[in-house]
């Protein structure tokens, strides 16, 4: 029975592992940032509004990457 367990299956079985922990940890991160980013923007301070579009360089990507990982998700569900 160990034998039919081959380094090949137990690496695929780890990176796929990886891939939704590293999916749970953007999204975690992106959330975290939209929130700082609304919390920034309804302060009046000119400062704080400038770090609230510099947030933006965090957010616009990982907010790309949640789009099409849910996109990928739906598609495979759909199949």
């Amino acid at each position: 029975m160990v034998a039919i367990v081959t380094p090949s299956i137990v690496s695929t079985m780890t990176s796929v592992a990886l891939a939704w922990e590293a999916n749970l940890i953007g999204a975690l991160i992106l959330l975290v940032l939209l929130i700082q980013k609304e919390l920034i923007d309804n302060t009046a301070s000119n400062h704080l509004h400038k770090v609230g579009q510099a947030l933006n360089i965090g957010i616009l990507p990982l907010l790309l990457t949640f789009i099409l990982v849910l996109i990928i998700r739906i598609v495979d569900f759909i199949r």
